[in-house]
């Protein structure tokens, strides 16, 4: 494969790769945010991991009766945030080693659960919970995923999502006006090649008005995550989006409101 890194074409990456790559880290660092956070620096992955459960459990406001499914979950680094705040949790990673690594950290807790599945199995009668779900997280899934299986996920989370329902997108997009693909690129930072898809903001808002606006979903709220001290780039930082729908109710005659 030719080593390459692309500005504003819309190319694909093998995602095989992508899973080979993590399979690989999670054996070799085991239980270690790094392996997720890919950053060689200790303590900014402890900063970034702190940070984002901080911004999460304040932008949700958890009331302790929800059903949480997360989607690329990875090592399970986000559960321990929502220990005695929710009601039951369901996380899906296509990486088995991290699976296995996840329900070793979590054993203890009866309420929170682990599934291998790729995205593109992710369907309501593939899961060990039964949807609907009140939160639906994903944090840096979407830069893995070709555009085709990106388009099918953010449909797929709006058909799990209950009435009433928030919806956390973390990812790490590109600054430079155009998407950023790193197509088997060598990372000197990593030492090994690497591959991800860096869309614009604009990107991943129209996938969004396209799947969840129709169905009622709203932007709650979207913002930047990282400092320059806790790794934004030049070209790419982290940004989240929080969705909301508020339900429906129906007027006396039935019609939806």
């Amino acid at each position: 494969m030719t080593t390459e890194r692309i500005i504003g074409d819309n190319v694909q990456i093998e995602c095989s790769r992508v899973h080979k790559f993590y399979e690989q880290r999670a054996r070799q660092l085991g239980n270690d945010l790094s392996a997720v956070n890919l950053t060689g620096n200790p303590d900014v992955s402890q900063k970034r991991d702190a940070l984002e459960k901080k911004t999460v459990l304040s932008l949700l406001n958890l009331k302790g009766s929800e059903s949480v499914l997360e989607i690329g979950c990875g090592l399970g680094r986000f559960p321990e945030a929502l220990y005695g705040r929710i009601r039951l949790y369901l996380g899906v990673d296509q990486s088995a080693e991290m699976i296995r690594i996840a329900h070793i950290r979590h054993r203890r807790h009866p309420e929170i659960r682990f599934q291998s599945l790729t995205a593109e199995e992710i369907a309501p009668g593939s899961l060990l919970h039964p949807p609907p779900f009140d939160l639906l997280l994903t944090m840096g899934l979407f830069v893995y995923l070709n555009d085709v299986a990106a388009d099918a996920l953010v449909r797929t989370m709006g058909m799990l999502a209950a009435t009433e329902c928030r919806i956390y997108v973390r990812e790490t997009v590109s600054l430079i006006g155009r998407r950023l693909t790193l197509n088997n690129f060598f990372s000197q930072e990593l030492g090994e090649r690497y591959s991800a898809i860096y869309r614009t903001p604009e990107e991943y808002e129209a996938m969004f008005r396209k799947h969840l606006f129709p169905i009622g979903f709203t932007t709650e709220s979207s913002d930047w995550l990282l400092t320059k001290e806790l790794g934004a780039r030049k070209e790419t930082n982290q940004r989240f989006f929080l969705l909301s729908r508020k339900g429906r109710r129906e007027s006396e005659n039935g019609v939806l409101l």
